[in-house]
């Protein structure tokens, strides 16, 4: 069973923004969410270590939207996480689906034929027809 936990994708990017992503499969997503924090981060603390004695207002101001945005990304990333367990969960599911509606005894071959079809992970395969018999 390869189903992913909607909660505990939650949890991981709700911990460290990107993790829950990972957990899920999506690479991408994972890594937009972990630079998006660092950086945001990052960012902020520098403009405020570089305000010895005093700030001025840009350097607030700018210091301000680094945090905001930080703290925004830290929580819309444990819900991306749980959206995103539940769209493989649905993959997981369409894909036993399918493989339950061959007849028994058939043969399944993958990877055979021209064409090129988006397989639903964010890659092309340029040979992808099924055929049984």
């Amino acid at each position: 069973d390869d189903t992913k936990s909607g909660f505990g994708a939650f949890m991981l990017s709700f911990l460290i923004p990107g993790t829950g992503q990972f957990y899920t499969g999506n690479v991408v997503g994972g890594v937009v969410y972990l630079l998006l924090e660092a950086t945001f981060w990052t960012v902020g603390a520098t403009v405020v270590s570089s305000c010895k004695p005093s700030c001025s207002t840009e350097a607030s101001v700018g210091a301000m939207i680094a945090f905001i945005g930080g703290f925004l990304n830290h929580l819309v990333s444990p819900i991306h996480a749980a959206v995103s367990a539940s769209s493989h969960n649905d993959r997981v599911r369409s894909r036993q689906q399918a493989r339950r509606s061959e007849p028994p005894g058939s043969i399944a071959f993958e990877g055979v034929g021209y064409g090129a079809a988006e397989t639903g992970y964010g890659t092309t395969h340029l040979f992808n027809t099924r055929w049984s018999f």
